[in-house]
């Protein structure tokens, strides 16, 4: 028996030794992941989708899942549960994000620990993963809407019956949130870029290789589309307007452009400009990034240049200038429908440049100094885009905390008419903006995180939210008034003219229900 366990000891020694490399930067990059989000993951934050969604179990015809295209979401969101937990979902985001910079990692063939943390890192304190985190019980659905999409991609290079699996998942991915597939396609612009600057580089298999991927992005998208079309005549349902998701397979000359001079804009402004940052200091790694890419960048054409092969140099050149547009394609698949908006959390795959980016140091003679400088232009970015999103949190905080002392205040004056019992119907008027007009108060700091939605107040409640908060959080009985009563209340002139809260009159008993006029207007 001793000598069974002292084999199979040694066997977990070989197997460590085999792959040390993997386990201490994949359980070093998922602790520090638990670091940058502690904050979020110990609290319970409000915003417009958490207040509306308490315990939502994301059934397939509900209005956000497949009328948006989102046929998997329904499964991959009731993976855990319909219960908003932030420290469980917290995990598995955290876990899945750390996957993610694994399966990178992996196949790029980026050798060193520390830099294989370092990329972890970078993407784990993306700034959109704090409005990914806004989405509560939808946070891990939404990490694992980028993450199948890249295993696609992973299998498919790795195993050599991985293709069809490959389309299933990115398939899936499409199916959790559209915006995942940027993530297969910036991974298959990476592995493209380093077999083009091999020294052994061959046109014809890289041919072979782009005909491949493209083929499997294809393929993909298709098995999306038919289970898509399948799911939504089983169950009745039609594609929503919404971001244009009901167009999704129609895409314009102009649309095209568009989408390429907005994937471009994004490209830019992410990684030059404050806006995304808040401010210019925190711009400082990307801007010692760059310089150091392009000293690398030279290197390496001074090498193709000795090499002699003036394929290899024109394929490098159309990988640079397409660059932005290989690691941020989700602005230019939105085509026509870019306009609508484009957000952070949709724009994961960015931070693939600097996995690329390290890889090259790898790939690349530059002077120790250049390397010491390219490690710290990523520290410098994990660490100012990890207080980026600790920021958010503390907004999300001070979000939370007015959103509770509003309903508490509003609960209290139900609670003190003659009228009220748990059975008399409340009904919430132009509920959108739970702080209305009257309770404007500008933080100037709060303003300058123009680009994390999801972390800010933003006036889109429904009134279906302010009657489950006041059940679940409030443990205040509240009987919703029905569809019949909230139609012919909209009409009666003495709700029209009611004032808005906190008014003296804003909350009244009319034909026998009880009338709280949050606003003034619909939002």
């Amino acid at each position: 028996m001793t000598g069974k366990w002292m084999s199979t000891q040694e066997a977990g020694r070989v197997l460590f030794q085999k792959y040390r490399v993997q386990t201490v930067s994949f359980l070093s990059t998922f602790c520090i992941g638990i670091l940058i989000h502690l904050y979020v993951m110990t609290n319970k934050f409000f915003n417009y989708f958490e207040y509306r969604n308490i315990m939502a179990d994301m059934s397939i015809t509900q209005e956000d899942t497949l009328a948006l295209g989102r046929w998997f979401l329904p499964a991959a969101s009731n993976v855990l549960t319909g219960y908003s937990i932030p420290s469980l979902n917290g995990i598995f985001v955290v876990f899945y994000l750390t996957v993610m910079a694994f399966m990178v990692c992996e196949l790029l063939q980026i050798d060193s620990a520390a830099k294989r943390i370092l990329f972890g890192c970078a993407l784990l304190a993306f700034p959109g993963v704090a409005s990914v985190f806004s989405f509560g019980v939808n946070s891990d659905a939404i990490t694992l809407a980028f993450l199948l999409p890249l295993a696609g991609v992973y299998l498919t290079r790795k195993w050599k019956y991985g293709f069809p699996a490959g389309v299933v998942l990115i398939g899936c991915g499409i199916g959790v949130y559209q915006p995942g597939v940027a993530m297969a396609v910036g991974m298959i612009f990476a592995l493209l870029w380093f077999e083009a600057v091999e020294d052994r580089f061959e046109i014809k298999q890289f041919i072979r290789n782009l005909v491949k991927y493209c083929l499997l992005l294809i393929l993909g998208f298709v098995f999306y589309y038919g289970m898509l079309h399948l799911v939504l005549n089983v169950m009745s349902v039609e594609l929503s307007n919404y971001h244009g998701v009901d167009s999704m397979t129609s895409f314009t000359l102009k649309g095209i452009a568009k989408g390429l001079v907005y994937t471009y804009g994004y490209f830019l402004t992410y990684f030059f400009s404050p806006e995304y940052m808040e401010k210019w200091s925190r711009t400082a790694g990307h801007f010692l990034g760059a310089f150091l890419f392009l000293m690398i960048l030279a290197a390496l054409y001074k090498k193709l240049k000795k090499n002699g092969q003036k394929w290899q140099r024109t394929i490098v050149t159309l990988l640079l200038l397409t660059l932005p547009l290989g690691l941020n394609a989700a602005p230019f698949l939105m085509a026509d429908r870019v306009g609508s908006g484009v957000d952070i959390y949709m724009m994961f795959s960015l931070m693939l440049l600097w996995a690329l980016f390290l890889k090259m140091t790898e790939c690349i003679k530059i002077p120790p100094i250049a390397e010491w400088a390219a490690v710290a232009a990523v520290l410098i970015v994990i660490l100012n885009q990890a207080v980026l999103c600790n920021q958010a949190y503390y907004r999300m905080d001070a979000m939370t905390s007015s959103t509770n002392s509003m309903m508490e205040r509003m609960v209290a004056r139900i609670e003190v008419l003659p009228e009220w019992n748990k059975d008399t119907p409340v009904y919430f008027v132009n509920p959108g903006p739970i702080l209305n007009d009257k309770y404007e108060v500008i933080i100037p700091e709060f303003e300058r995180l123009k680009k994390l939605p999801g972390t800010e107040l933003w006036t889109n409640y429904n009134e279906l939210g302010y009657v489950q908060y006041c059940r679940v959080y409030l443990h205040f009985p509240v009987t919703a008034a029905n569809e019949e009563q909230k139609a012919r209340l909209d009409r009666d002139e003495r709700v029209i003219r009611m004032p808005s809260y906190p008014a003296a009159d804003s909350i009244r008993v009319i034909d026998g229900v009880i009338v709280v006029k949050v606003s003034d207007t619909k939002e």
